[in-house]
């Protein structure tokens, strides 16, 4: 399986952009910016890091998956950072949604994110052909011991 993400750290983000500085400076909650490492396609079974960025006076942070009653992971702003990271592992189908963030400030809760979309495919072409290798290795070795085996009853019945 393969996770696509919508929006890659590395690609279209705006990290602390004027924007932010000219919301802040009117008292108004800027609203915080959302992606994802590694890049656009993460292995099934494996970690992501979703980003989420607002402002250095953020107190906490949540992530949100739509469909999901309550935030996915809360996350306590850290000292003199303007974003957190939440990190997902073992990737698998349910976890394919779209994703949001916002943080509470001293002037309010901000707006949610734009949304980060993950989708799981279904490309189950995973290469097994060195556990195969083992498989038949191991057929083959129980195989010889038992002729092993028979070869010792057939002569200990003819003795």
């Amino acid at each position: 399986m393969t996770l696509k993400l919508s929006q890659s750290c590395s690609a279209s983000v705006r990290w602390l952009s004027l924007g932010y500085k000219k919301a802040v400076l009117a008292g108004t909650v800027a609203v915080p910016t959302i992606c994802a490492e590694p890049d656009f396609v993460v292995t099934w079974r494996t970690t992501v890091s979703i980003w989420c960025q607002g402002i250095f006076e953020a107190l906490e942070y949540h992530l949100d998956k739509e469909g999901s009653p309550s935030p996915l992971y809360r996350q306590t702003s850290p000292k003199n950072k303007n974003k957190v990271n939440f990190t997902i592992s073992f990737l698998a189908d349910h976890h394919a949604r779209r994703y949001h963030c916002y943080y509470l400030s001293p002037a309010g809760w901000s707006k949610r994110s734009d949304p980060l979309e993950l989708v799981v495919t279904d490309s189950h072409s995973q290469d097994h052909s060195v556990e195969n290798i083992i498989r038949i290795t191991l057929a083959a070795l129980v195989l010889v011991i038992l002729g092993i085996l028979l070869f010792h009853a057939e002569k200990d019945i003819r003795a």
